[in-house]
């Protein structure tokens, strides 16, 4: 629209009607009209060249309230991206509060250029993210695990996924970020063995359950494991 109408000619009315959503969901995720086409600038070269031989996949990652979920955009995003992966951000809804705080919802949907989802579309609207072919929770607290495995679906994010688990051949995986008391819970091993047999990635790390909660001595997050976890999954 901007290459038809000139940027003078392009308001954001028209954006969202092209786009199929309303005016009030173009602000929730664009300030103005300039920002919406940021991200096209941003990632459209290296898309278009990946597009035309095929290689262009979509990794779906699901970011949850916990410690590190700050680093999401600079440790994940932009890495899966570089590694050639077009990227579609899903937050629960603590994590986009936090991360909406410091501007990294606008930075993400910046670099990805895609929404980064929070909340559900209104009725109507058009889906805001391509067809996924892997997703990676990632940290995934202890809260989003167990709601997981129990097939609870309150927020945008857990019912994204519960879909992909229901989906044959769509491959889920997850980096719970714990500790020590929440794998003692009697109830822990139970959730874990579900998502197993559901045939959940579950990238469980003994480093983290050793420590106890606000220890301040747990190691970081491998995020870089997290990816290369995707990438032999998904061949």
């Amino acid at each position: 629209m901007f290459a038809e109408r000139g940027s003078d000619g392009t308001t954001a009315e028209s954006i969202a009607e092209r786009a199929g959503v309303s005016l009030r969901t173009f602000y929730r995720y664009f300030r103005t009209k300039q920002d919406s086409v940021a991200p096209l600038l941003n990632f459209g070269a290296r898309r278009c060249g990946l597009r035309h031989t095929g290689a262009m996949r979509t990794l779906g990652v699901i970011g949850c309230a916990a410690g590190g979920v700050e680093k999401l955009r600079t440790e994940l995003v932009e890495p899966a991206v570089e590694r050639g992966w077009q990227v579609a951000v899903t937050l629960t809804p603590t994590a986009g509060g936090w991360l909406r705080e410091i501007g990294e919802v606008e930075r993400i949907a910046q670099v990805t250029g895609l929404p980064c989802r929070v909340g559900p579309r209104l009725p109507g609207e058009g889906r805001p993210h391509p067809d996924i072919d892997c997703y990676l929770v990632c940290p995934a607290t202890a809260n989003t695990v167990v709601k997981l495995a129990l097939g609870i679906a309150d927020n945008q994010a857990l019912t994204t996924l519960g879909e992909a688990i229901g989906t044959p051949g769509l491959p889920v995986v997850v980096f719970p970020k714990i500790n020590a008391t929440q794998v003692r819970h009697p109830a822990w091993q139970s959730h874990v063995d579900a998502l197993r047999a559901a045939e959940v990635h579950l990238l469980l790390d003994d480093q983290f359950a050793a420590h106890g909660p606000r220890s301040g001595s747990a190691p970081g997050i491998p995020w870089s494991e997290a990816l290369d976890t995707v990438e032999r999954i998904t061949g």
